[in-house]
């Protein structure tokens, strides 16, 4: 039972070293992120090598497990496609436009984050061999925690400099989020502001705002699970 929660924080991982090369970004939670330390392709060989000793240790894993064990490595290869589309989503749909819309942002987290949290939330109920509207009502759950998880880090991530300079020498905004739309759509002045250099992040006021706004999309998205 340990072993697919292993493989799936390795697998979280991975995601983790792609997106770094992928936003090119320097720093993580304080601590300078692999592709800084070394060079971006060290940093994306080295999360595949990672992902594909998960995968071999989870269909040896499942091969000892019968149908159960089948249905969680299933699962696996489908979260993980919808991470992968989640993300191929957010940087071609929205890479050729100024921002997409907080609804896309938020869909874009179910795919991106939701997808993980779904099967952390239904490998044990399939593990546990629960019916089968019942590991769909774990995954729907675990889907809208992630959803609300990455809301909560879009408000962490303000506090980050996620600027990028363009070609042309103007700063441009590398990762946007349901965090980053809200305060583009709330503080309009702020925003272009920190776009210019001339701030470092947004107004205690604003944060406090989305801080709601995402407790306000938590309550909304636990109201439309229900319990069972």
């Amino acid at each position: 039972r340990v072993l697919p929660a292993a493989i799936l924080e390795l697998v979280h991982t991975t995601t983790i070293l792609h997106d770094d090369v992928i936003d090119m970004a320097e720093a993580r939670r304080g601590q300078a992120t692999v592709n800084r330390i070394l060079k971006s392709r060290i940093a994306v060989f080295a999360a595949d090598l990672l992902f594909s000793n998960c995968m071999r240790r989870l269909g040896e894993w499942a091969l000892g497990k019968g149908p159960g064990g089948r249905a969680v490595e299933l699962g696996f290869h489908r979260q993980i496609r919808a991470v992968c589309e989640g993300e191929l989503i957010q940087d071609i749909r929205f890479d050729e436009r100024e921002a997409p819309s907080a609804q896309e942002c938020i869909e874009i987290a179910r795919g991106k984050t939701g997808a993980l949290f779904s099967l952390a939330f239904s490998i044990p109920g399939q593990i546990k061999g629960l019916p089968p509207d019942r590991v769909s009502w774990l995954e729907e759950v675990g889907a809208e925690y992630g959803v609300f998880f990455q809301l909560v880090d879009d408000v962490a991530d303000l506090s980050e400099d996620t600027r990028a300079p363009t070609p042309s020498g103007a700063w441009a905004f590398r990762h946007w989020t349901y965090g980053s739309r809200f305060w583009k759509e709330s503080e309009p002045g702020g925003f272009a502001a920190f776009l210019e250099g001339r701030s470092a992040g947004p107004s205690p006021g604003l944060v406090q705002r989305l801080a709601a706004a995402v407790r306000a999309q938590a309550a909304a998205s636990v109201a439309a699970q229900g319990t069972r």
